[in-house]
């Protein structure tokens, strides 16, 4: 008879459910038992209903709509002190909506082992989800691209390189000579350069963090201010503080590192590396990915020492030494191929 009555609520449960088409919103499965085995089962079966109903699945509280937490105890009876007590499980869900703090259903269910809940999960959870309000279309967005632990990234730069004239051993802190530096012959006033050509870079990023992630990359440009098809080639590391205020965007300021691979030889002297930081703003591209423009400055602390390049006509002196700065902008895209594992919130209620 217990069977009947339960195929027969199971049944008016789909069917409502069913009708109803519901949307699925974010819904964080939290339990606990006084047996470890208990609570990694119906941990995994609710997961798996939920999944299938279509909700997202929260990794922790602050990203659920709404929760489902359960509690199994044991308890036993008897109905005569002579008879020996009869122990039963009783499991107690219930259901809040996160967003107000509000307890929307609360209900036990008592069963004798696990054996016999094979059939009845799926009836518990229907019984518990049919009580979730339905969620408006916009609350229904899914952030999990901006949940990966790993990130490859790929964009199209344009690296502006500015090459501030330094006055050292040029006459009058300008010029370049020919004859001695008290009294030159000739003179050849020397100006500051900029250089404006393509580049590229290629990385990975770690988000270890919800708030912190690592990128390592490589970066490509073009050009050292006398051959544009001369490849410079840099390593780069890059902290970056994802803020995520936002379903479709994240903002990622961040603090840099670049050291020199590749440089050209019309320089003497190099910075032996530079320092600086950026911004990085993405936008969702794809359940995984995002594309992304992104806008930095990077200046070294020594300066670069160009050689001379008018041989004998203004040959003094050797090197003419400038101050290194680049400012970085570039578009690119960003895929992302293993989700971070969040975690459950431990403040979960007790009930």
């Amino acid at each position: 008879m217990k069977k009947v009555l339960f195929s027969l609520v199971f049944l008016v449960l789909a069917l409502t459910s069913y009708a109803q088409k519901k949307p699925a919103g974010s819904l964080l499965i939290n339990g606990t038992s006084h047996r470890d085995g208990l609570t990694s089962y119906f941990t995994e079966r609710f997961t798996e209903e939920a999944s299938a109903s279509g909700y997202i699945i929260a990794g922790k509280l602050n990203e659920a709509e709404y929760v489902l937490n359960y509690v199994i105890s044991e308890t036993s009876f008897s109905e005569d002190e002579s008879e020996e007590a009869v122990i039963e499980q009783v499991i107690k869900i219930i259901i809040y909506n996160n967003l107000n703090d509000e307890e929307i259903l609360n209900f036990e269910y008592i069963f004798n082992d696990i054996y016999e809940m094979y059939d009845y999960v799926q009836f518990l959870f229907q019984r518990a989800s049919i009580s979730i309000p339905l969620p408006r279309k916009s609350d229904l967005i899914d952030t999990t691209w901006q949940n990966k632990l790993l990130y490859l990234r790929a964009s199209f730069d344009y690296p502006i390189t500015f090459f501030s004239l330094q006055p050292d051993g040029l006459v009058g802190g300008i010029g370049a000579y020919e004859g001695t530096f008290s009294h030159p012959n000739r003179v050849s006033p020397q100006d500051n350069k900029i250089l404006a050509m393509p580049g590229a870079t290629a990385g990975i990023e770690f988000q270890f963090l919800n708030f912190m992630s690592l990128e390592l990359n490589i970066q490509l440009s073009m050009g050292d201010t006398r051959n544009n098809y001369f490849l410079n080639l840099a390593a780069g590391a890059e902290l970056k503080f994802p803020l995520k205020f936002f379903p479709h965007i994240v903002i990622e300021p961040y603090a840099a590192f670049t050291y020199p691979i590749l440089i050209s030889d019309i320089f003497s002297e190099f910075p032996l590396f530079s320092v600086g930081g950026g911004l990085q703003i993405g936008t969702k591209g794809g359940k995984n990915g995002s594309f992304f423009v992104d806008a930095g400055y990077m200046f070294s602390f020594t300066n670069a020492g160009m050689n001379n390049p008018y041989g004998n006509l203004y040959p003094q002196p050797a090197v003419i030494y400038y101050n290194r700065s680049v400012l970085k902008l570039g578009i690119g895209y960003k895929f992302g191929i293993i989700d971070r594992k969040t975690g459950v919130n431990s403040f979960i209620k007790n009930y």
